[in-house]
């Protein structure tokens, strides 16, 4: 629904490397509440908003739950801090713990309080096993006070789609393979790419196939239309 191209538009000093690096003005933070004032400003329809942990700030939650009066479910890194609300008012005397020393089971929800925020919410635990059968945690907030586990974790799962999008963009149509040098061509490259994702999405309804089978179908295709051509012009030069 919306995009945003970071320019590190600054020179900085920076300490480790020693020398002078490029940054952003705008953090991370600005784009994307820049980006939600944005779908707001369009009229878009939308309750929750769903982002990985790298968008977990206090400031991004205040932002979502005070300026745009919308729900959020959002993932913490465990080092975050939280206090429980009925256990000797630990918020009132900022007796704060990581979120990974809570004793919580899998499938409940624990009502909390996160650090930088005053409203509570509903903590759930999640673990599931990656692909290398390693066991990972997942902790998820909301300041939804009515989804229960269940909801949380299907409303999270909704994400999916999106890393769909970022993979099939650097796999399928070249965003990262771009020779460009200008701010001007690379923003265009950026928006060609997507353009041809969305082609893609559309294609993909109608054939039933998934974009990494498309692309290998056309590049098929491409290789065998190569191959005829090729031997065309080889028996017209009169070789072997």
């Amino acid at each position: 629904m919306n995009y945003t191209l970071v320019e590190k538009d600054l020179w900085v000093w920076d300490k480790k490397k020693e020398k002078e690096v490029r940054k952003s003005s705008k953090t991370k933070n600005q784009h994307l509440q820049d980006m939600l004032r944005k779908c707001v400003q369009n009229e878009m329809k939308f309750r929750y908003v769903l982002a990985a942990s790298w968008y977990g700030s206090a400031e991004n939650m205040n932002y979502i739950a005070k300026d745009l009066k919308r729900f959020f479910v959002i993932p913490l890194k465990t080092n975050r801090k939280v206090a429980l609300p009925l256990k000797d008012k630990d918020k009132e005397n900022g007796l704060y713990q990581t979120v990974s020393d809570l004793d919580l089971e899998q499938g409940s929800v624990t009502a909390i309080y996160l650090e930088g925020l005053d409203f509570p919410l509903n903590l759930t635990k999640r673990i599931f096993k990656n692909e290398d059968d390693s066991e990972a945690v997942l902790y998820l907030v909301s300041n939804d006070l009515t989804l229960d586990a269940d909801s949380m974790a299907a409303l999270y799962q909704k994400r999916g789609g999106v890393e769909e999008f970022h993979a099939s963009l650097k796999g399928n149509t070249s965003l990262a393979a771009s020779p460009t040098k200008t701010k001007r061509s690379q923003k265009n490259h950026v928006f060609a790419s997507i353009y041809a994702f969305v082609k893609l999405a559309s294609l993909r309804i109608e054939v039933n196939l998934n974009h990494f089978a498309l692309r290998s179908k056309l590049y098929f295709k491409a290789l065998k239309a190569s191959f005829h051509e090729l031997n065309r012009l080889k028996a017209q030069a009169g070789l072997a």
